[in-house]
C-alpha cells in the first residue's frame, strides 16, 4: 500500500506545496510535527506520547538536537526572575 500511496498521493501533494523540497518523505511530516510541537514549548513527555515513543530516551535520542541553546535561555530567564527584573515577583529568596 505505501509503493502505492506515495507516488499516486503523497508526491503529488509535495508538488503543489512549493516550499517544500521534491525529495521531502512521509517521514520528514513526523519530525516536522515534532520540531513544531518543541517550538510551541510542548513538553517532551507529551512529544513522546503524540509520537508513540516506548521511552522518553527515543525522543531525546532523536529530536535531542532541538534543545541545543535552550540553557542559555532559560538560565538568563531564571536569572531576571530570581534579581526581580521579569515583571513576575512568584520567588522570593530568604537566608536562614
Amino acid at each position: 500500500m505505501h509503493r502505492n500511496w506515495v507516488p499516486r498521493y503523497f508526491k503529488p501533494a509535495v508538488r503543489q506545496v512549493a516550499i517544500l523540497p521534491p525529495k521531502f518523505r512521509p517521514h520528514d511530516c513526523r519530525h516536522s510535527h515534532a520540531t513544531l510541537l518543541f517550538a510551541m514549548g510542548a513538553r517532551p513527555e507529551q512529544v513522546k506520547d503524540r509520537l508513540g515513543h516506548a521511552s522518553i530516551k527515543t525522543t531525546f535520542d532523536w529530536y535531542g538536537h532541538l534543545f541545543e541553546g535552550h540553557d542559555e535561555a532559560l538560565l538568563a530567564d531564571l536569572g531576571k526572575l530570581v534579581s526581580g527584573s521579569s515583571g513576575d515577583h512568584l520567588v522570593t529568596i530568604s537566608t536562614v
